[in-house]
C-alpha cells in the first residue's frame, strides 16, 4: 500500500515555509522523475497552509508551478523545489521539498536536498569553486555542504538575476564553513550582483539522514 507522508520543517526566517513530502512510488509508474516532482510540488501544499494560504490545484492534486519559482494564481509568493530518489540511488523511495516565500522577504529563494551518506571526491571541488571562497569550504569534510549551498544559491540568484547566473561557481562562501550565513554571487565577467542569505540542516526522513540548503537572495547589488 502506498504512502506519502508530508510535515513542515520549522525555520526562524519570517513568512517562510519548508515542507517534504516522500513516499515510495506507485507500482505501475514508469516516470519516477516525475513522481520526485509531484511530491515536492506536493510538498508546497503543506507548505501553504503553515504561512496561511491556500495555494489553487491543478487537476492531479498538486499546484501548477511556473519556471521552477512561482505558482500559478498566486503572484505574492515565490518557491523553489528539490528532489532526489532514495538514499544510495534507491528506486523503491522518493523525496520532494519546497522553499515558500512571500514577496516581501526577497525575490528569490533556493533549496537543495542530498542524502547525507553521499560522498564527494576531493577534486570534485574545482568544478564549483570561486576563487574567493574562504579555504574551510574545500575541506573533504566540507563538500557535500559546499555544494549543496552552492546549487540552493544558485537557485535563488538565477530565480531573480536569469541568464548573468549560469553556474554554481558563481556563488562565492567568503566567510569560514558554518551552517548559516550569508554568500555573494557575480555574474560571469566576476562583478558582484548581490548578497545572499543560506542555511544548512540535516533532519530524519524515512530513518535516514537528508540534508538540505536553503537560500534566498536578500539584496542585489546598488539597491
Amino acid at each position: 500500500m502506498q504512502e506519502i507522508q508530508t510535515f513542515s520543517i520549522p525555520i526562524s526566517w519570517p513568512n517562510s515555509a519548508v515542507s517534504l513530502a516522500w513516499g515510495p512510488p506507485p507500482i505501475s509508474s514508469t516516470g519516477l522523475m516525475e513522481w520526485q516532482r509531484s511530491l515536492a510540488r506536493l510538498s508546497l501544499k503543506t507548505g501553504a497552509n503553515t504561512l496561511g494560504y491556500h495555494l489553487p490545484l491543478n487537476q492531479k492534486g498538486v499546484p501548477e508551478v511556473l519556471d521552477y519559482k512561482k505558482i500559478e494564481g498566486m503572484p505574492e509568493l515565490n518557491c523553489s523545489l528539490a528532489h532526489s530518489s532514495g538514499p544510495g540511488k534507491s528506486r523503491s523511495l522518493a523525496v520532494g521539498a519546497s522553499l515558500l516565500s512571500t514577496n516581501f522577504m526577497g525575490p528569490g529563494v533556493g533549496i537543495y536536498v542530498e542524502w547525507s551518506q553521499r560522498n564527494m571526491r576531493s577534486d570534485a571541488y574545482r568544478r564549483f569553486r570561486h576563487e574567493g571562497d574562504h579555504s574551510s569550504w574545500g575541506q573533504t569534510d566540507n563538500l557535500l555542504w559546499t555544494w549543496m549551498a552552492k546549487e540552493a544559491g544558485f537557485k535563488a540568484a538565477s530565480n531573480t538575476c536569469g541568464s548573468e547566473v549560469t553556474l554554481i561557481k558563481q556563488i562565492r562562501l567568503l566567510h569560514p564553513f558554518k551552517i548559516e550565513g550569508t554568500a555573494e554571487v557575480y555574474d560571469s565577467k566576476n562583478q558582484l550582483l548581490g548578497d545572499l542569505t543560506y542555511r544548512l540542516m540535516q533532519i530524519n526522513c524515512a530513518e535516514h539522514a537528508l540534508n538540505m540548503a536553503l537560500a534566498k537572495l536578500f539584496r542585489l547589488a546598488g539597491r
